[in-house]
C-alpha cells in the first residue's frame, strides 16, 4: 500500500513537472518555516518594512499569528489601501514613511508594478526581465531611521521579528537600525544575487553584516528566477539571533 502511494506521488509529480509545475511538502514552504520560528521564538511583534498594501501582514494572520504588527509603507496610494486593510485589526498599526539610515526626504522611483518601487533605480537587466519594474513616476517621501521609533513603539517584553521588503534598500534600513537590532530576535529579508537595483548590496554583503551583529542565516527560499537565463536572481532569507 505504501509503495503504491509512493508510486502514485512520483507519477503525479512527473506529470506536473511536464506542465511546468512543482510540488513540495507544505512543511518546506517559507510560510510554514516562518510560523515555526515564530512559535519557537515566541515572536509577538512583527516590524513589516515595505508593506505595500498589506500582503505580508494578511499572510501572517492567515497562518495564525495573533501578535502585534507595525507596517511601514512610503507610497501614498498603497498606504491608503494598507491603512484600510488594517483598520479592523486592533493589533496592526501603519506608518506612511520609508526607512533608511537618516531622517530626511528622498525621491522614490514608482514602478508600474508598485511592489518593485524603490529608492534605488532599477537595473537594465531587471527591467528587461520584468518590464513592469520600470519607473513610471517619482514621488518625494519621508525617510526615517527605525531607531527613531524604538522608544515609543516597543514594549519592554516584546520579542521582535524584522521583515525587509525594500527592493535593494536593505542595508540602508539596517544602518538606521543599529540600536533597534539589539531588540530583534529574527530577521526576514529579500536578498539579491545580482544587481536588480543600482548600488544595492548582494547576498554575501548582507549575510556578513548581519553575522557580525549576531544573526545566523538559517533558511533560504527561492524568490525570482530570470525567465531568460534560468538563473536565480533573488531569495528570501531568515536570520536568527545567536
Amino acid at each position: 500500500m505504501l509503495i503504491n502511494r509512493y508510486q502514485t506521488l512520483v507519477a503525479a509529480q512527473q506529470l506536473l513537472r511536464k506542465a511546468g509545475l512543482n510540488v513540495t511538502r507544505a512543511s518546506n514552504t517559507l510560510d510554514r518555516k516562518r510560523a515555526f520560528f515564530f512559535r519557537k521564538n515566541q515572536i509577538d511583534l512583527v516590524i513589516d518594512v515595505g508593506a505595500n498594501v498589506g500582503q505580508y501582514a494578511r499572510r501572517l494572520r492567515r497562518a495564525g499569528y495573533t501578535g502585534r504588527i507595525i507596517s511601514f509603507e512610503p507610497l501614498k496610494p498603497e498606504f491608503t489601501k494598507l491603512f484600510h486593510a488594517s483598520k479592523e485589526d486592533p493589533s496592526w498599526d501603519c506608518h506612511n514613511v520609508a526607512l533608511g539610515r537618516a531622517n530626511t526626504e528622498m525621491v522614490i522611483n514608482v514602478s508600474w508594478d508598485s511592489v518593485s518601487s524603490s529608492l534605488l533605480r532599477a537595473s537594465e537587466d531587471y527591467v528587461r526581465a520584468i518590464p513592469k519594474g520600470a519607473t513610471m513616476s517619482q514621488e518625494t517621501v519621508a525617510v526615517r531611521q527605525l531607531d527613531s521609533f524604538k522608544d515609543h513603539l516597543l514594549k519592554s517584553t516584546e520579542v521582535v521579528h524584522l521583515k525587509l521588503d525594500v527592493q535593494g534598500y536593505e542595508m540602508e534600513v539596517l544602518l538606521g537600525a543599529e540600536g533597534f537590532l539589539q531588540r530583534v530576535q529574527s530577521i526576514e529579508s529579500e536578498m539579491s544575487l545580482m544587481h536588480l537595483y543600482e548600488n544595492q548590496p548582494l547576498v554575501a554583503e548582507l549575510v556578513r553584516y548581519l553575522d557580525a551583529r549576531g544573526f545566523t542565516l538559517v533558511w533560504l527560499e527561492r524568490l525570482f528566477v530570470d525567465p531568460g537565463s534560468g538563473h536565480l536572481w533573488q531569495v528570501d532569507g531568515i536570520f536568527l539571533k545567536r
